[in-house]
């Protein structure tokens, strides 16, 4: 009897600590910035919904050259008069580091997306966004936008008992670079053009020798920086010019949706740009049977929260296991 509450002693330790784990091959972790955790996990983490993504009070930091602790604005028409507004929102991530170090032009990815109503909103669904962190391997980083630019990947409407299901297939291995400059860029050090613009259009001949990089510092970050996630993947970050330019962080391929050009204006008012008129992001996503293929080697996803539990709660967690067990084995011996 002792050496089996031993076994099952340890087995809790065991799977407590790994439920702490950061790395996982076939897994997606999930998290939301600017805002609460707004996603939820269905059928065991074979499904992602995105909730609706909100405005929020935070607001996103410009880190395209400007000042540290900028905040990032832009600027729209209404009635014809240029209004400059904070840019706020949140964005809900689903990413993975099975790719790290991949060269771009030797990835595939997939998933399953959800074309039915918003059973929170009653809008329609479609596909979420797709970003790829980027490395040239000497400093500079970028992100390159998949679902911004002329399209590189592909739709296929499903049927039968898959009907309302759309898949859509990203395949880096075989695009051919047209000659237009339809690849999309975003809040880069350099890594194709000059930084001082944060958005470059350019061709895939100038990206697809990349490597698959990971959240970094230079990128437009959430107000008080990623550590403000809480206890969650992206505390580290590559930071941009430091010796070594070390990446710390490996998590490059994502699946997200939700906008950081919130432009609430807070005053009621209505305007274009405004929390009450600004439809991308308020509508749910749903999707599932996301896959990663590097080179040959396809790996299947399982979506779980990206948060980490703190030391204390990591404690609490085996102490709450180990009274279950002595409970478990007092009803046993009674």
């Amino acid at each position: 009897m002792k050496q089996l509450a031993i076994a099952v002693m340890c087995a809790a330790i065991a799977a407590c600590a790994a439920n702490s784990a950061l790395a996982d091959s076939a897994t997606a972790y999930v998290g939301t910035v600017n805002g609460t955790n707004a996603f939820t996990l269905q059928e065991s983490g074979a499904k992602l919904y995105f909730h609706p993504q909100p405005d929020t009070d935070y607001v996103w930091m410009e880190n395209n050259g400007s000042a540290p602790g900028t905040v990032a604005t832009y600027t729209y028409n209404s009635g014809g008069v240029p209004v400059t507004a904070d840019r706020d929102g949140m964005k809900t991530f689903a990413c993975t580091d099975v790719a790290y170090g991949a060269t771009l032009n030797t990835i595939q990815l997939s998933f399953d997306y959800n074309t039915g109503t918003d059973p929170t909103t009653g809008l329609a669904m479609s596909s979420p966004s797709m970003n790829i962190f980027l490395t040239d391997g000497s400093g500079h980083y970028g992100i390159w936008a998949a679902t911004s630019g002329s399209a590189k990947y592909s739709d296929t409407v499903l049927t039968g008992a898959d009907a309302g299901w759309t898949r859509r297939t990203l395949n880096c291995t075989t695009i051919v670079d047209d000659g237009n400059n339809g690849v999309a860029i975003y809040e880069h050090n350099d890594l194709v053009v000059d930084h001082s613009s944060p958005y470059a259009n350019v061709g895939w001949d100038d990206i697809k020798n990349f490597t698959i990089a990971g959240f970094y510092d230079y990128q437009r970050t959430p107000q008080g920086g990623f550590e403000d996630w809480g206890q969650t993947l992206w505390n580290e970050v590559t930071n941009v010019g430091n010796p070594g330019d070390t990446t710390l962080n490996e998590y490059g391929i994502t699946i997200n949706w939700g906008d950081t050009v919130g432009g609430m204006l807070g005053d009621g008012s209505g305007e274009i740009g405004s929390n009450a008129e600004r439809a991308y992001g308020q509508a749910g996503r749903l999707i599932r049977n996301f896959a990663v293929t590097v080179g040959s080697t396809t790996y299947e996803m399982t979506f779980a929260p990206g948060v980490v539990p703190e030391p204390g709660t990591l404690v609490l967690a085996i102490t709450a296991g180990l009274g279950a067990l002595a409970f478990a084995l007092r009803r046993r011996r009674s």
